[in-house]
């Protein structure tokens, strides 16, 4: 018999639902050792089917967290895309702009899109958090919530939990909750937020299927657009491949009169295939076996707000926004909803950041999640109307769908974690120039103390701080480096002055770490370093470095012939100081002769202590 117990759990974070957004956030609260607990209602975790892409952007959150490299062997390289239209005799033939690259080769380190199944990366993070100590609670259901006398109260929010392995409805307290139980969301209904329609409804059927086929670029993402409907060919790991097909109104009601009949699921996969047969002809397809099919109907929308009032109840994934399987877009917004909030949770939490961060996590997201459906809507249009994608209007228009689909091309506006206005000069011009609200570009260097080959990314994995680069260029011997380093060793450094204990800081070194080894002994540090310059690696003594300088000597870096920051569009001859963000964000782009600047920044949001 169902029974209510008190306060059964007193956690700081509460999250509901074990989708990607849930497991991410439930690892990055790990990693910034911030208790929590995870719940969902499912007896088990995915086991097949759902989205299929991890986008570039979304691998090098992945990396950050050191577990990118475990999807390797499930996924494969999704490199280039064709382009089919419909011939002047009705079918489909080669367009004009040819096979594009996904993603420009400097673009990221991930220059292509990871193909392998929802339920893959789900078990790397399922793995990932009992490495940690932490498992999902399942099957456990979030059946309400409500403050709980809001001002002063220790756990301001109390949750009802119904425990199906016990039978009891438990009251669990906690700080913050994060919503991340889909469309139909139990936390969605708490703050009576309203879910706002962005497009009209579509329907999909979709399927991973091994094939049989003649057609030449199968191994490549195919769009089609023609008189039988919308289709796509997504390649998955080995002969298989992923196919998309639009479904319009005739085909629904057909499909509707077959529902809940014997072999149901074989009945689609044979319709599939007979639309997928004249929407490709001449060429010939035939499905040898299938996986998984599905139908899905959606209407790409966002919710009014990400959060509720009080900053308290904050909603992600589809919780907040949906979108068309046609940019494989749901899985990476919502692991990016997850990155995106969980560091600024873990330093309010902590007592370092003022609780004002926590509303730029509505600003920023709910932006790129409107931006994304429009694109994705406008290149639909488009692309419908126009047959030759290599027309100047329709190709930019791609390529600026690209930018959002593929994550790199996204910024954050103005606020008081993102200044943007850049205090020095950086060329425009150059394939990807730094700019405040944008990630941070990846450049190659060789790390001075071991002459390895690294990505500057190899070095920042995700833990709750704050990156200041001193991008030096050729400026290591000049008063502007010299006096900045003095001020960075001073009792007025942003190193120090939000820390409880400056002292201990400023005489302990920094210890080595990267995305594939994570020193807990850097956990007390909200804010680390990096020196990048050009002088040859060899050639630069670290001990005679300034202060703070030979404490960092595992962030000493040289860029080879200045090409790392040149790509950037900083100045050579005038190097950069740069603040970026735990997320990977860039803060601040000011001179180096600014470091005051940096600290006055810092205490817009977070908290001094001394």
């Amino acid at each position: 018999m169902a029974f209510i117990t008190n306060a059964k759990v007193m956690v700081d974070v509460l999250i509901v639902g074990a989708g990607p957004a849930g497991y991410i956030a439930a690892s990055l609260l790990a990693t910034f050792k911030i208790s929590f607990r995870i719940i969902d209602k499912s007896l088990a975790g995915l086991h097949i089917g759902r989205a299929n892409s991890i986008q570039p952007r979304t691998q090098e959150i992945l990396h950050s967290l050191g577990v990118r490299q475990n999807l390797e062997a499930s996924g494969n390289h999704l490199s280039e895309t064709a382009f089919w239209k419909i011939g002047t005799d009705g079918r489909i033939v080669p367009d004009e702009a040819g096979i594009q690259l996904e993603v420009p080769d400097r673009s990221s380190q991930f220059p292509y899109v990871l193909v392998t199944g929802q339920e893959n990366l789900e078990l790397v993070f399922n793995e990932d958090l009992q490495s940690k100590g932490h498992r999902v609670d399942r099957p456990f259901e979030l059946l309400g919530y409500q403050y709980d006398g809001y001002a002063n109260t220790p756990w301001p929010l109390t949750a009802s939990v119904k425990n199906y392995v016990s039978g009891a409805t438990e009251i669990w307290r906690t700080n913050y909750i994060l919503g991340c139980d889909g469309f139909v969301s139990t936390v969605q209904q708490g703050p009576k937020i309203t879910i706002e329609p962005q497009a009209l409804k579509e329907t999909w059927l979709i399927a991973d299927v091994d094939v049989v086929t003649d057609f030449p670029h199968y191994r490549r993402q195919c769009t089609f657009y023609s008189d039988y409907g919308v289709c796509l060919f997504i390649p998955r790991c080995r002969n298989a491949i992923r196919i998309v097909l639009q479904l319009p109104h005739r085909d629904i009601q057909y499909l509707d009169t077959k529902r809940g009949e014997a072999g149901h699921a074989h009945f689609m996969v044979q319709f599939l295939q007979r639309k997928v047969a004249e929407i490709i002809s001449p060429y010939r397809l035939t499905v040898s076996s299938s996986s998984w099919v599905s139908r899905y109907s959606v209407t790409p929308s966002v919710a009014n707000h990400f959060t509720d009032p009080h900053y308290r109840v904050f909603l992600l994934g589809d919780a907040s926004h949906t979108h068309t399987p046609r940019a494989s877009q749901g899985m990476n917004l919502a692991i990016c909803d997850a990155h995106n909030l969980t560091w600024k949770l873990a330093l309010v939490l902590k007592g370092l950041a003022k609780s004002g961060i926590l509303q730029t996590y509505e600003l920023e997201r709910k932006e790129v999640a409107e931006k994304a459906i429009r694109f994705d809507a406008k290149s639909v249009v488009s692309l419908s109307q126009q047959t030759m994608i290599y027309d100047n209007p329709l190709h930019d228009e791609w390529l600026r769908k690209k930018g959002y689909t593929n994550g790199l091309g996204f910024y954050y506006p103005e606020s008081i974690l993102t200044n943007l206005e850049v205090r020095t000069m950086v060329a425009q011009k150059e394939f990807t120039p730094l700019a405040p609200g944008k990630r941070l570009p990846p450049i190659p260097l060789i790390r001075n103390i071991d002459g390895t080959k690294v990505h500057l990314a190899d070095d920042m994995p995700c833990t709750a701080r704050f990156h200041l680069i001193v991008f030096a260029t050729k400026c290591l011997e000049l008063a502007v480096f010299k006096e900045l380093s003095l001020f960075l060793a001073s009792p007025f450094s942003p190193l120090t002055a939000f820390s409880s204990a400056p002292h201990t800081l400023s005489s302990e070194s920094f210890l080595p770490e990267s995305v594939h080894q994570f020193n807990s002994g850097n956990d007390h540090r909200y804010l680390d370093m990096f020196l990048i310059h050009s002088t040859p690696h060899l050639q630069v003594s670290l001990p005679d470095l300034p202060a703070p300088w030979p404490q960092w000597s595992h962030r000493v870096y040289e860029d080879k012939d200045g090409e790392g920051v040149g790509s950037l569009g900083i100045m050579k001859s005038g190097g950069a100081l740069v603040l970026v963000r735990p997320d990977g964000i860039v803060s601040m782009v000011t001179n180096l002769d600014d470091g005051r600047g940096i600290l006055e920044r810092m205490k817009i949001f977070m908290v001094q202590r001394n």
